[in-house]
């Protein structure tokens, strides 16, 4: 059953990773969706008012409060660490969640259930220590779809990223006013993600112009071998310092290296998966700063007694990681403390092998994320 399944999966992610390493290249949009390199700004089309997770000044935002982390080090000590959130930030960020519907029909109703709310907290409200962050609902493809082979549907895909595009139009037309922006997706979130990008931004010198960087985890995103940019995007390249701009991070992690028939970060001859370790970008070398939620995502409580009270909990000794690459995988290797009193509960591993530590690749790193925008934001300023 398990192989079955992995098949399955393996054979629908393949058909949806349009920007994938032997995907040909997606065609060119018709005029009503192109945008030149010199187009003038003006409205842009919404299909339908936008169902906003968060955005600021949203009644009851799910995205404030709660955010407080505690610091476990590895010797088991602990410290409080209040979240701050930044008072007039310089830039915007733009979040598209991943696969979480549990909808039982092929496409998500547009809602917003407890399976949102708790991904968008988990993964991206602590970004408002660095922007102004905008989550809209969109209808994914749902979970039971996509182990049914949803995602060969093309209907259902299209559908999907018709509400990314429409809630960013929105976005730009009601709340941009020129302001950098960064984009910030996983899994299928990151899917939509690519093809706006694709279709709405690299070739649109103004929209590039005010792009600080996107965040594309846990997706699709390659490069020509040896090089920054050629495959996915033809002018954004990876980042390479915590001062540039205009660029992505990417990667797809891994506690060592990727079976064979691993669903992720997988290269050809001719397209490298792309691996940028953000830790790294800060100078903090082969550490990363995860920030797990203090309850659920990872199927068991902190180890530490007795269990922190605050929205998260924050290993800074427990996780290093580096990119590394061999003909068919390009991924972020992953070694995360198991033996010291401060370490981080283990990840489930009910997915399988093939998924790697996919589920968690925010998590992993999400401070050296948040501390990234802040720094490219800092250099966008000044």
């Amino acid at each position: 059953m398990r192989i079955a399944l992995t098949v399955v999966v393996v054979a629908t992610l393949a058909t949806a990773a349009c920007t994938g390493p032997d995907a040909a290249p997606r065609p060119t949009p018709s005029s009503s969706q192109a945008r030149s390199p010199d187009a003038a700004e003006g409205p842009r089309p919404v299909a339908h008012p936008t169902l906003w997770l968060c955005r600021p000044g949203l009644p009851d935002n799910p995205c404030e409060g709660g955010l407080d982390a505690t610091v476990v080090r590895a010797d088991g000590s602990r410290s409080l660490e209040p979240f701050v959130a930044a008072v007039d930030p310089v830039a915007d960020c733009f979040y598209v969640y991943p696969t979480v519907s549990e909808s039982k029909t092929l496409s998500a109703p547009l809602e917003v259930t407890q399976a949102e709310v708790r991904v968008v907290r988990i993964q991206a409200a602590r970004f408002a220590a660095s922007c102004r962050l905008f989550a809209p609902a969109y209808q994914q493809i749902t979970r039971q779809a996509i182990f049914s082979g949803g995602l060969r549907s093309e209907e259902a895909r299209d559908l999907a990223y018709s509400d990314v595009l429409s809630a960013f139009n929105d976005y730009l037309n009601t709340f941009n006013q020129g302001r950098p922006f960064v984009l910030i997706g996983h899994s299928q979130g990151t899917t939509n993600l690519v093809r706006l990008i694709q279709e709405q931004i690299d070739g649109d010198g103004v929209l590039r112009g005010r792009l600080l960087s996107a965040l594309l985890l846990g997706g699709s995103v390659t490069v020509l071998p040896g090089e920054d940019a050629g495959g996915t995007f033809v002018n954004i390249p990876a980042c390479r310092s915590s001062t540039q701009t205009g660029c992505v991070v990417a990667y797809d992690s891994y506690a060592g290296e990727p079976p064979a028939d691993g669903l992720f970060g997988r290269s050809t001859p001719t397209r490298q998966s792309l691996c940028v370790q953000p830790g790294a970008l800060l100078g903090q070398g082969d550490r990363l700063r995860p920030y797990y939620p203090t309850t659920a995502l990872v199927g068991e409580p902190p180890r530490t007694s007795p269990p922190p009270t605050t929205g998260f909990t924050a290993y800074p000794d427990a996780v290093t990681a580096g990119c590394r690459t061999t003909p068919t995988f390009g991924w972020l290797d992953v070694a995360i403390a198991s033996a010291s009193p401060g370490a981080p509960p283990p990840i489930p591993s009910e997915l399988g092998p093939t998924w790697g530590l996919h589920r968690v690749d925010i998590t992993l790193a999400l401070g050296d994320l948040v501390a990234l925008v802040a720094a490219q934001a800092s250099a966008a300023s000044g």
